[in-house]
């Protein structure tokens, strides 16, 4: 597995769980 696609991924993942932090943060912070 080349270095660039494991960057690729772990790139991919974490803006996918910042994406579903903000989510949670905001519905947490409506209430």
């Amino acid at each position: 597995m080349r270095s660039d696609g494991l960057a690729t991924l772990i790139y991919e993942l974490m803006k996918a769980v910042s994406l579903i932090l903000c989510e949670m943060f905001c519905l947490w912070t409506d209430q």
